[in-house]
């Protein structure tokens, strides 16, 4: 699949037709891949046709729209920190929603730790953002789950027949303490999918090379994880960390898409490159709709 400016969409999810993205650093913009209810969403016009049916650009390629405010990832907080007033966040994630169409978006306190969580089918995305999880799982189409980063790792995954789909946050903690696999598994337990039915995307994230740590957090991964020979101290590989969890969990197609958040400030947003006042990626999937 074709990439834009402001989006990146991964092949093995676009297969199944779930709408997923990772958004990218473009002053607040977004698109989503086409869904099977088509539609047209104009860069210029900023509409979307849900009876058009058509596309304008070929098939299997992203379609675009542009936010005018916060870039959808941005957390709630003081404006100029990095952060945005809640009204702007919120009109954010609608205009997302309607682009992506889909009804609402879900995303959950972040904590770096392991805990999987399943949307309920009462709570308004408002309620579930003050619970602690670092993965949410959707059963339901319409509503997309979503994860914010600015260097950490998110994971998109969906099973084959795209009616479950689950988006995890996954930084250096959360990796180390198997978050992969804890959401592998629970797929399988909860929801009944086994591993060899599920699809998986990396996204954009801090890379090797960038990612230089102390002993203590080096001493946390395995030892072809960490690499010795880019500086004076170590490095730790958190893509492929990720990569070979999910494989070792059993899911046998694993997309790694996007680039170095920390290596390429026109196109990511970076934490440790740019401190409190970074902004954030928005990576999101929603179960597909079934006709």
């Amino acid at each position: 699949m074709a990439e834009q400016e402001d989006v990146l969409t991964s092949p093995a999810l676009a297969a199944i037709g779930v709408p997923h993205g990772f958004t990218l650093k473009v002053a607040g913009t977004f698109a989503v891949a086409p869904t099977k209810e088509g539609g047209t969403f104009e860069k210029e016009g900023g509409t979307f046709e849900k009876e058009g049916g058509t596309f304008e650009k070929e098939p299997g390629t992203p379609v675009g729209g542009t936010f005018e405010k916060a870039p959808v990832g941005t957390p709630v907080g003081t404006a100029g920190t990095g952060r945005a007033p809640r009204a702007e966040v919120e009109a954010a994630l609608a205009r997302l929603a309607r682009a992506a169409g889909v009804e609402a978006v879900y995303r959950a306190s972040q904590v770096h730790g392991t805990r999987v969580l399943d949307v309920p089918p009462d709570v308004a995305p408002e309620a579930l953002a003050a619970e602690e999880a670092d993965a949410l799982v959707s059963t339901r189409p319409g509503r997309a789950v979503a994860v914010r980063t600015a260097d950490c790792v998110p994971l998109l995954l969906a099973d084959a027949s795209g009616r479950v789909a689950a988006a995890v946050h996954a930084g250096w903690r959360g990796t180390a303490a198997g978050i992969a696999a804890a959401v592998v598994a629970h797929l399988e337990r909860v929801h009944g999918v086994s591993a060899e039915r599920l699809r998986a995307a990396i996204g954009p994230s801090i890379r090797v090379e960038s990612f230089e740590v102390g002993e203590e957090v080096a001493a946390a991964f395995p030892d072809w994880a960490v690499r010795r020979d880019l500086g004076p101290r170590p490095h730790v590989d958190l893509v492929e960390a990720n990569r070979r969890a999910l494989r070792a969990a059993g899911v046998p197609v694993v997309d790694v898409v996007g680039g170095d958040t920390f290596a390429e400030p026109g196109r990511y947003f970076s934490y440790r490159r740019d401190g409190p006042a970074a902004g954030r990626h928005l990576s999101f999937v929603a179960p597909a709709s079934r006709i």
